[in-house]
């Protein structure tokens, strides 16, 4: 017998205040959602078939803040979610996709000037540490160089840039630039920057997260 095809994994804005949630989590009896703004309120999901739990329900608009809570335990972000907020363990947003594109004279930048590495350190050499990484070919004028103390409100800027449609952004104000600075997990050390003349080609600003990491040694 043919399967009725499933609703799409997270939240789906239907309009009209409506809104669609499926989430897989098989090895939950039942699950919640949990809405947390703008009123908060729980609702038990119905159990959809194969690990599938799927509700449709009123009073959702986009920016809408969510989790699931499987089993009455912790809450969780939606795994299938479009936009965090308020960061990666934080409520997940409602996201309408339905966006008027204004771009479509751009034609994009000629393949041959794209160069793209993507190394994960710990397994491309058998050392696992930057300094075995093999000598690549970077393009002319491009340079890794270690971030100096000069450098980093530069590097912020680029961050600012970088990340002001992500996860909510964050303030480009010298208060929050000094927040950033007093961060424990601050360590220069562990950057990689790429450098074009005085602009900032590509950055990895890495951090080492003590709660990430918690149990894992």
């Amino acid at each position: 017998m043919r399967e009725e095809p499933r609703p799409q994994l997270g939240c789906t804005i239907l309009g009209g205040g409506r809104a669609e949630f499926l989430v897989w989590a098989p090895r939950a009896e039942k699950v919640e959602l949990h809405i947390v703004e703008p009123e908060e309120r729980r609702i038990e999901m119905r159990p959809a078939g194969r690990g599938y739990h799927h509700l449709e329900t009123g009073g959702v608009a986009p920016g809408c803040l969510y989790f699931f809570r499987p089993d009455g335990r912790a809450d969780r972000p939606d795994p299938a979610s479009r936009l965090q907020p308020l960061g990666v363990h934080g409520p997940s947003a409602a996201v309408d996709p339905n966006f008027e594109w204004s771009d479509a004279g751009w034609q994009g930048l000629p393949l041959e000037n794209f160069l793209l590495y993507e190394i994960h350190v710990g397994a491309f050499t058998p050392q696992g540490t930057l300094d075995a990484l093999p000598e690549v070919a970077l393009p002319d004028g491009v340079e890794f160089r270690p971030a100096r103390e000069e450098d980093l409100r530069t590097i912020w800027r680029a961050n600012v840039e970088a990340f002001r449609d992500h996860w909510g952004g964050f303030a480009a104000d010298d208060a929050t630039f000094e927040e950033w600075l007093a961060d424990p997990k601050f360590d220069p050390s562990l950057w990689v920057v790429a450098w074009d003349g005085d602009e900032i080609a590509g950055a990895s600003v890495n951090t080492i997260s003590e709660h990430e990491n918690a149990g894992q040694a």
